[in-house]
């Protein structure tokens, strides 16, 4: 009765908890964006977890047909709803670090959704992960430890990730993941050593309230219209830069050519609209080597880890083929181009400083920018 105590509290907790984090970030979550879809998924899993787990526990080891059905359909959904659970946090964090994964990365992950899917699948008629005996109690069969490192893998899968992408992001690509992951690990170990106990919906719990408090507390720094870091970002960078003394960090400004005539012809919405496209395509393109700033209304930094210059230009040589890309989309009414500047920073300057010289460098290339458009229209 105690234990069944236990399981009813950890739950319901989990319940309410889950319940306000969806009421106080509704607006966040309903984003149409595979950040904020991927969150909303991992606490709509987590949340049946919770949901169902009180119900397998009381019918564990009562007799009845009704029962039986209980411990043998809520199990298999409580394997689901972990490793689903598992697999959108590893979702999130691959979008919120920018990462892209190759494609046999993906196919192995793939696979491995699958694989879970078809064992348990297979279990309700034959006994791989777990068992329901003749007195409907729940027991484990050798197939559970394939979960085990399934949901394991993409726990640990996420944390490497995340290490190689702060090694090549360097002090810019910043998340507490430990507070995070540490819940979700520590409850899923809880739970494999000790047979009996159920904290694995708790502990999710636990660190999707981590997750979405530290977005919230970044949300002071996200430009609305765009997603891009704002202007009040490049102090809290330059504390970065400084406590770490960077020194292989370059910026790229990225001026948006003929913005005002977009304004003008399509409308502030279109335009606003055309503002995020252009942040997204870099920030997409940068993806773990940076982060994207908007510093004026038609004006992007680019933060990058490397002040190699053959790197610094290849990321520009990719973000205007990007722009390009876009351009041949037929269904876009407008087209994206862009001029560049590129600046080394150095820990010895402000970062004021070093901004002013990408500004400075950005005045001549439009200046070049503009003869080269007056040229041809002299030659026509």
């Amino acid at each position: 009765m105690e234990s069944l105590t236990a399981v009813y509290v950890a739950n319901m907790f989990g319940i309410v908890l889950l319940c306000i984090l969806l009421v106080c970030n509704w607006r966040r979550l309903r984003e149409k964006t595979v950040e904020s879809n991927s969150l909303l998924l991992m606490i709509l899993f987590v949340f049946m977890g919770c949901l169902i787990d009180p119900f397998v526990c009381t019918a564990d080891g009562q007799p009845g047909m009704l029962n039986k059905i209980i411990v043998l359909v809520g199990n298999s959904l409580l394997y689901i709803a972990d490793m689903f659970s598992t697999f959108f946090w590893l979702v999130f964090m691959l979008n919120h670090l920018k990462v892209k994964l190759s494609l046999s990365h993906r196919y192995i992950l793939q696979c491995a959704l699958m694989l879970g899917v078809a064992i348990i699948i297979v279990n309700l008629f034959m006994p791989l992960v777990f068992d329901v005996s003749e007195n409907n109690s729940y027991t484990r069969q050798a197939g559970y430890w394939l979960y085990c490192l399934i949901d394991y893998g993409m726990m640990i899968d996420s944390v490497v990730i995340y290490l190689i992408c702060r090694h090549r992001g360097g002090p810019m690509k910043s998340f507490p993941i430990g507070i995070c992951i540490a819940p979700v690990i520590l409850g899923t170990v809880m739970q494999t050593m000790l047979y009996g106990i159920s904290v694995i919906s708790a502990s999710f719990t636990i660190a999707i309230a981590g997750v979405i408090a530290s977005l919230q507390s970044k949300r002071i720094y996200k430009d609305r219209a765009t997603g891009a870091y704002n202007y009040a970002y490049l102090a809290l960078l330059e504390k970065q830069y400084l406590a770490t003394r960077a020194h292989n960090v370059s910026g790229i400004m990225i001026n948006m050519n003929g913005f005002k005539k977009m304004n003008k012809d399509f409308g502030r919405t279109v335009a606003n609209n055309a503002l995020k496209n252009v942040a997204t395509i870099i920030a997409d393109t940068i993806g773990e080597l940076g982060i994207v700033v908007r510093y004026t209304s038609d004006e992007f930094i680019a933060f990058v880890n490397t002040q190699d210059e053959m790197a610094v230009n290849m990321s520009i040589a990719s973000i205007k083929s990007s722009f390009s890309d876009f351009n041949r989309e037929p269904k876009n009414i407008y087209k994206i181009s862009a001029c560049f500047s590129t600046c080394k920073f150095d820990v010895r300057t402000s970062m004021d400083t070093f901004v002013d010289e990408l500004s400075r460098r950005m005045h001549f290339e439009k200046m070049d920018f503009y003869a080269q458009g007056e040229n041809n229209r002299r030659r026509r």
